[in-house]
């Protein structure tokens, strides 16, 4: 029999042409929003928000592009807020720097200037909008080229006012609901805050100061993603348990932390026990914004974890403890609950297909789910036996904790690869 001639999919235009990217996805009052990079917009950054009713808005306008190269990497560069029929988004600008405001996608307001009158340079990221009061990083860079941050909160007004100052880096302030207390990441040089950074929460009703509440300077402890549910705030720690030795296995998982009150004032934060994630519940950050962890009604945790090197989504119910949830599904963040608490909008990032952004239930059908954008379109004649899909590995190691794990892609051999007797192009 004659081999079928050779029809090779992976071709220079597939590879070289262009492609949405697709990231930061949000729930705000119905709406499902995210940001959207546009190669056919010069590579512009666009906040975009899907209506209840289903149709696709842009909510910052064309002049905008959505951005910060604070830490060079950047991320968290907006945030939305729906005011009356208006959706309100507060937004960095990486071309003409500074904060500014949009509603419903038009022509956006300055809020803060780029640049003060001192001449120092101002960059703004992680940006968190709670009932009107916004809070983020400020990176402010002086004429002699010396960077400071701080936490600053911003008034409708464009006013700033200094919460945290100090510390090196700052990541993650979060209001907690009743606006009282103000939680954060920090950590100093020469640190990257996958190695040693401290949960830090502050009492802005002036009746306590600034309390650390794990890790911090000195403690061989990673700790990132502060969230809050109620009173109990929660973060994810790779603290070590008590009395482990140091060959023992480490990694991200929850942890969770409630105020008491102290007669006389001020505050005090009890540990609250949680079993471990069977996963690795945490992402390097590299950059801000991502999210792996968020609180569910009814003392619930949903997490986007990593288990023997493959993306995992992981449910903890107060009763039953962590179970899988979302099978089949590879979201790239922790899924984002929609209104009602039984949908949920997540970017899809298949081993077999392009990144897409999905509705569906923690526990429904893969067919059930409901994609509403795609990052691209898969060629119309590649079917899935001409897709490489990775096979896990695992080797043992003789010092430290393991195993490690790896994954290995064995070559695809379907009907558009090279034909079934000729070597791969790699092996």
């Amino acid at each position: 029999m004659t081999a079928a001639p050779s029809l090779p999919w992976v071709t220079p235009e597939l590879m070289t042409r262009r492609t949405r990217s697709l990231s930061e996805i949000r729930a705000v009052a119905g709406w499902v929003l995210w940001l959207e990079r546009r190669p056919d917009e010069q590579g512009r950054s666009v906040v975009v928000g899907r209506a209840p009713d289903g149709t696709l808005h842009d909510l910052t306008p064309p002049e905008a592009q959505v951005g910060t190269d604070m830490h060079v990497y950047g991320g968290g560069a907006w945030a939305a807020e729906r005011h009356g029929s208006d959706m309100v988004v507060l937004f960095s600008d990486s071309r003409q720097g500074g904060l500014w405001r949009s509603r419903n996608g038009q022509a956006a307001q300055p809020l803060c200037p780029a640049a003060g009158d001192d001449g120092v340079t101002c960059r703004y990221a992680d940006l968190s909008l709670q009932d009107g009061r916004l809070v983020c990083v400020r990176e402010v860079e002086t004429p002699s080229g010396e960077e400071k941050a701080d936490l600053v909160e911003v008034d409708a007004q464009g006013r700033l006012h200094s919460l945290q100052s100090g510390a090196d880096f700052y990541m993650s302030p979060r209001f907690s609901p009743d606006g009282r207390f103000l939680a954060f990441i920090a950590w100093q040089n020469p640190h990257m805050p996958w190695t040693e950074t401290g949960l830090y929460v502050t009492d802005l009703s002036g009746a306590g100061g600034t309390v650390c509440l794990t890790g911090g300077t000195g403690q061989d402890c990673s700790v990132m993603g502060p969230f809050w549910d109620g009173r109990r705030l929660h973060a994810l720690s790779d603290a070590a348990p008590a009395g482990a030795s140091p060959e023992s296995d480490r990694h991200w998982t929850p942890v969770a932390f409630e105020p008491e009150d102290i007669t006389g004032g001020g505050t005090a934060w009890r540990a609250c026990p949680l079993p471990p994630a069977p996963a690795e519940v945490g992402l390097p950050a590299w950059v801000f914004g991502q999210s792996c962890c968020a609180a569910l009604p009814g003392g619930r945790l949903l997490a986007r974890g990593v288990r023997q090197g493959v993306p995992v989504t992981l449910l903890h119910e107060p009763a039953s403890g962590w179970r899988d949830v979302l099978a089949g599904a590879v979201p790239d963040d922790v899924p984002v609950p929609l209104e009602g608490g039984s949908r949920f909008a997540w970017l899809n990032s298949p081993l077999d297909g392009p990144p897409a952004l999905m509705l569906g239930t923690l526990d429904g059908a893969a067919e059930d789910r409901e994609i509403i954008r795609r990052a691209w379109e898969m060629p119309p004649h590649v079917v899935a036996v001409d897709i490489a899909l990775p096979e896990t590995l695992s080797f043992p190691v003789e010092n430290g904790p393991g195993p490690l794990h790896a994954q290995f892609y064995p070559p695809a051999r379907g009907r558009t690869v090279k034909r079934w007797r000729e070597s791969p192009l790699l092996w």
